[in-house]
């Protein structure tokens, strides 16, 4: 666990994410360095509509008597951490109603930290807090901006990647940066573990920065817009592959986006097969045929390589 060094700053937080680890581990940091947190932030469950008004999520009766083994801290969300520290947790579904502003100005923050929230912050958000907005994002900036940076870290097949700290402005992830750490991507890397790896270096570089920041020894530096890339929300297209890539693009794309809640695709000449999982690829081997089935399962040439999948028909 990190600790505070005497003479270190207590800056009062508001953080704001949703219930995965890229909000829970950012967030544990945070507590974990000191930080005076003073609210956490949530948007309404399911996508569920909510009101101008911010609404106080309380525990349940008994919360505090639950036990807190290795298996429920890995299941734990921020709320949940929240309410174990005594945390007040607001629902918002709008960061730019008065009533939001005047709920969150009431805790007199320092700063707002940032880590897979759905909204964009307002101006009148942003200006809130005296050292600004700090946002965590699972890529490494000025490249891979957008809403989904894990799923294109795989399609665009990515081999280095991590995390970076920036400032919030009135773009997407375009602010500032105060702190960026990389990491290489092995083979056969699943969605999960990506996002559980992002997310603890990410609370170890947003606890950083957030501390740079609040004892005045970091500098933010603008991002380099002509290195800039930004990709959208991925849509069902964006699940197809195709045999003019490299297999071991095919192999980690699939492995590393299984489960996005969308079918891959596998689109050949000799015909189109939803595919269940990525077995295995080989960089150098050739088929002497574009496709070779046995049962359920699909050996493909692909440009180069050869990718081994199981299909679902």
């Amino acid at each position: 666990m990190t600790t505070r060094p005497p003479d270190y700053p207590t800056a009062r937080l508001i953080f704001c994410g949703m219930f995965g680890p890229l909000s829970r581990l950012p967030l544990a940091a945070l507590l974990a360095a000191g930080f005076d947190v003073r609210a956490v932030v949530v948007p309404p469950r399911g996508g569920a509509e909510g009101g101008a008004a911010p609404r106080r999520l309380e525990p349940p009766a008994g919360y505090a008597a639950r036990p807190v083994g290795l298996a429920a801290f890995l299941r734990q969300t921020v709320v949940e951490l929240a309410w174990e520290r005594g945390i007040p947790v607001v629902e918002v579904a709008r960061p730019g109603a008065r009533e939001t502003l005047a709920a969150l100005a009431a805790h007199a923050p320092d700063l707002l930290a940032v880590s897979c929230f759905p909204y964009r912050l307002p101006r009148a958000l942003r200006a809130l807090p005296r050292l600004g907005c700090l946002n965590l994002h699972p890529a490494l900036l000025p490249a891979n901006r957008g809403p989904a940076p894990l799923f294109w870290t795989f399609r665009e097949g990515f081999t280095h990647t991590g995390v970076t700290a920036h400032l919030m402005d009135g773009g997407l992830d375009s602010g500032p940066i105060v702190a960026r750490e990389g990491f290489d991507l092995p083979d056969g890397t699943t969605g999960d573990e990506l996002e559980l790896r992002c997310a603890a270096l990410g609370g170890e570089v947003l606890a950083a920065a957030a501390r740079g920041l609040a004892d005045g020894t970091l500098t933010p530096r603008p991002q380099d817009e002509a290195r800039a890339t930004t990709y959208p929300w991925p849509c069902a297209d964006d699940f197809a592959v195709t045999p003019d890539r490299p297999a071991r693009w095919a192999f980690n794309f699939i492995r590393g986006t299984a489960g996005w809640g969308h079918p891959h695709r596998l689109v050949t000449p000799a015909g189109t097969f939803t595919v269940r999982a990525a077995l295995a690829y080989d960089p150098d081997a050739r088929l002497g045929a574009p496709l070779v089935r046995d049962g359920d399962e699909v050996r493909v040439q692909c440009a180069p390589g050869v990718l081994t999948v199981a299909v679902a028909d």
